[in-house]
């Protein structure tokens, strides 16, 4: 079936099963792929799926089975019972068109990885699911507990053994991805399992999993597992083959939110998950070509995280300098974002959350601490300036790059001790600009850091200040004077102890205020309306505007 007919029946089956009328939502899922889940989450699964096994080769037994073009694969799916594909056949080709969908995706995938990348094919099975194409089964897997996209289960090892095992496999995936499937939550509270259109889901899974059949093909590291890697290449690659998808954003979420509980270096595999936005680093810097001799390097029997670096050392860096080269990728996100820097979809991404906030007290600001390997923790202070009206921020990204507690898998915590103080100190640096001096100290340098300065502007003076309603009717924040009138800067208002309250994105207005000599020709500007939920007191606020952030503080005095 051509494209151009492949994308018309796509489009006419997503519509008859109303498959956008949920929108996306940022989700705490761990585990779309039950690749390599516990041994009984496996067998919860195969005993849910109540179908027959062929009790010599080990393989579902389904009603049909159809070769794709190219001959690679061998798709094997029902027609009726509980596992039945949609009969629908658009094309009247006397396939259905789900089918037809994931002959293509996986003719599609194979193209690339193989042909076009220069990764290794799958094992051969030895005609375990009929013939020597890599067998795929279009099963009911996405409805009740436990529900996954896709699996990648092993058959056999090949013998005799070189360095790490090598495992024939097949696949499972779904055989519909229906927006009617549901599941449980870690609440125990239903939810729907697919939260994307069935298309978008059935073109990730393919790429996520048809990885992990080239992945066993390279060999398994049985112990320690570094199962981050294998999970953070197969999630990357989904991204790779299909950027318009945005499932990986899930998992961002949970990243961003509790970073220093799901550190790069532990080996588990849901955080790989969260960790394939490095993918996203790598292939911006190196392409392809990186982590496909990680992969060669793992075929030769080098421990995942060893081969990671070994292929960075290939190209003239490591992996902990490319590590802590990657950290200001996790700070520029959100309302931070700066358009073609960064994250191609940085602006989806939530902030990083600071592990610890503080307004700055003198003598000096102390965070002392362990950290385990590839944990990454933000510290954000609070400075106040010589100026009454202004205060900078002072961020700071850590990270601790013990390698061989990565490649040993064993937990091996580094301490640290970061410091800043308004006192010249001989163990650290001043801050250019300011009466603050830094410092970080670490054992055996395995921490590093990156920081975020941001000085306030100090014509940044609010109007009225004090704000006085009723009879002041609006606020007004300043901007530079090269402020675009009708473009839009993210105002964010904090309580004095830098708790958020509000934050919004506004246009930026021509100022139109009578006191000439306060007067700022660009301006935010929040009415009576928006502001009558802050009380007296005082407040800090923030302006970001072209990947630039002001702070300043303002009074509220109500009667």
């Amino acid at each position: 079936m051509s494209l151009k007919k492949l994308n018309i029946v796509l489009l006419i089956f997503s519509i008859s099963f109303g498959l956008n009328a949920k929108p996306f939502t940022l989700s705490d899922i761990d585990n779309k792929c039950g690749t390599y889940v516990s041994q009984e989450k496996q067998s919860k699964l195969i005993k849910k799926l109540a179908i027959p096994i062929d009790t010599i080769k080990g393989r579902p037994v389904l009603q049909k089975q159809i070769a794709t073009p190219t001959g690679n694969f061998l798709i094997h799916y029902d027609t009726t019972g509980y596992h039945s594909v949609s009969l629908t056949d658009i094309n009247s080709n006397g396939i259905p068109d789900y089918v037809d969908s994931v002959i293509y995706y996986f003719d599609y995938v194979y193209k690339f990885y193989i042909d076009s990348v220069g990764y290794i094919k799958p094992l051969s099975d030895e005609s375990l699911g009929g013939t020597s194409a890599y067998d795929i089964y279009l099963m009911n897997i996405g409805d009740g507990e436990p529900a996954y996209y896709g699996v990648t289960r092993k058959d056999k090892e090949k013998l005799p053994r070189e360095n790490f095992p090598k495992w024939i496999s097949h696949i499972i995936i779904d055989n519909d991805y229906s927006p009617f499937d549901s599941t449980f939550d870690i609440h125990n509270k239903r939810k729907q399992t697919f939260s994307l259109n069935s298309f978008d889901i059935l073109k990730i899974t393919v790429a996520h999993e048809f990885h992990h059949a080239i992945q066993m093909s390279y060999g398994e590291q049985e112990i320690p597992k570094p199962l981050t890697i294998y999970e953070m290449t197969s999630t990357w690659m989904e991204y790779r083959l299909f950027p318009e998808v945005k499932d990986y954003l899930q998992y961002v979420n949970g990243l961003f939110t509790y970073p220093e509980v799901c550190p790069f270096g532990n080996g588990l595999p849901e955080n790989g998950y969260r960790w394939s936005i490095f993918g996203h680093y790598i292939y911006k810097y190196f392409g392809d070509s990186l982590l496909l001799r990680t992969w060669e390097k793992i075929g030769e029997g080098i421990n995942a995280y060893d081969a990671l670096n070994s292929a960075f050392m290939e190209k003239g860096t490591n992996l902990m300098t490319a590590w802590c080269n990657f950290l200001p990728w996790l700070y520029y996100t959100n309302e931070r974002a700066i358009e073609g820097e960064y994250f191609a979809d940085a602006k989806l991404f939530p902030l990083f959350s600071f592990y610890k906030k503080e307004n700055f007290k003198s003598p000096s600001f102390l965070d002392e601490g362990k950290m385990q390997s590839f944990e990454v923790r933000a510290f954000q202070c609070i400075l106040p300036t010589q100026e009454d009206n202004s205060l900078d921020t002072f961020n700071v990204f850590i990270s601790n790059t013990d390698l061989q507690s990565a490649i040993r898998q064993y937990e091996s915590n580094k301490t640290y001790s970061l410091i800043l103080t308004d006192f010249e100190n001989n163990q650290c640096q001043q801050i250019s600009g300011t009466k603050y001096f830094f410092g970080i100290h670490a054992e055996k340098g395995d921490i590093c850091n990156h920081t975020f300065f941001v000085m306030s502007n100090p014509v940044s003076i609010v109007y009225p200040n004090p704000y006085k309603p009723p009879y002041d009717k609006s606020l007004n924040f300043p901007l530079p004077d090269n402020a675009v009138i009708s473009d839009y800067a993210v105002l964010t208002i904090y309580s004095d102890d830098m708790q958020r309250i509000i934050s919004k994105k506004k246009e930026v207005v021509v100022n139109t205020t009578i006191r000439e000599k306060e007067k700022h020709d660009r301006v935010l500007s929040l009415d009576s309306s928006e502001l009558e939920d802050l009380t007296s007191g005082v407040y800090i606020y923030s302006i970001d505007y072209k990947g630039k952030t002001s702070y300043g503080k303002f009074v509220i005095i109500r009667k």
